[in-house]
């Protein structure tokens, strides 16, 4: 910390001013190291697709490229990629998601992006659950196509929506 003791003379005044300017300037830079390192986030890129068949295997490469192109252009400058090629949507259970979640709950991701929200799961109840999760570890989700979680109140009515009994 920094002491500034009052200086009684003229002279001294442009030196007192200069000081109060250092010490400003100082503070804003701090500041603004402050703001960078809580605005750095850790961000995973999660790819998937269900078949190892041998055209469908650009398709995983295509998800990467855009993924990281999509990263690079919004500064997110620290991500960890993620893949699983060949796994269905249908569950959760596949290797680098698991390994994703957990990073996630080590703390070490902050942000997930993905090509859309049927990357996590094609059922939209299980991808929900899994999105709830993600809200209440404080994790931001990114989907390339457009959609940004969370926006709970929207993303729960439409889930409520899509996933409402009807009735005969």
């Amino acid at each position: 910390m920094v002491i500034y003791t009052k200086l009684l003379t003229d002279e001294n005044q442009s030196i007192k001013a200069g000081l109060y300017a250092r010490f400003a300037n100082e503070e804003a830079l701090i500041s603004s190291a402050s703001e960078k390192q809580q605005n750095r986030k850790r961000t995973a890129l999660y790819s998937r697709t269900a078949s190892r068949h041998p055209d469908d295997a650009f398709a995983i490469e295509n998800q990467k490229e855009k993924l990281r192109d999509f990263a690079e252009q919004m500064g997110f400058e620290d991500f960890m990629e993620y893949a699983d090629n060949g796994f269905s949507g249908l569950d959760l259970d596949r290797p680098a998601f698991k390994q994703m979640e957990a990073d996630i709950k080590a703390g070490v991701i902050d942000r997930v992006i993905m090509r859309s929200i049927d990357r996590v799961a094609r059922d939209f109840i299980l991808a929900g659950n899994w999105l709830n999760g993600l809200e209440e570890q404080g994790v931001e989700f990114i989907t390339l196509d457009g959609l940004l979680y969370p926006a709970a109140p929207l993303r729960n009515l439409i889930f409520k929506a899509l996933t409402r009994p009807t009735t005969a």
